[in-house]
């Protein structure tokens, strides 16, 4: 199991709660291309990633970084894009069925439900490249 994220302190907490697992303090679009992977699980992340073009470089380094044939999960929040936020860039399904078409890949499934504890909903995005 390889584990990435761009805060040395979020990787610091997984790694003692994981030390088993391989972890890399990087940014999503520099993720080592030599490695390929038979799950890609991106969680909470992508709205957090507010430049639309780096944002659709993430997205084709998680395609890459997917064993051929394999889906990437990715759970995303959508919320309407007019709600204010700083550190966050809401988009909507049909932005990813955009670029990921874009990009020769497509949703073969979505899932949405609410986190009870939070009362926030959240949607669960199976994606895979076109065959």
């Amino acid at each position: 199991m390889t584990c990435v994220d761009f805060s040395p302190n979020a990787i610091a907490i997984a790694r003692s709660a994981v030390p088993e697992a391989t972890f890399q303090v990087c940014e999503l679009d520099a993720i080592d291309a030599d490695n390929i992977y038979d799950a890609v699980i991106c969680i909470d992340v992508l709205f957090h990633v507010v430049d639309d073009a780096k944002w659709k470089e993430v997205i084709k380094c998680l395609l890459r970084a997917a064993k051929r044939g394999r889906p990437i999960l990715i759970q995303e929040e959508f919320i309407d894009k007019n709600a204010p936020a700083r550190h966050v860039r809401w988009r909507t399904g049909r932005d990813y069925e955009t670029t990921l078409s874009t990009l020769g890949a497509k949703i073969i499934c979505t899932e949405t439900y609410c986190l009870p504890a939070q009362n926030v909903e959240k949607t669960i995005l199976l994606v895979s490249a076109s065959a």
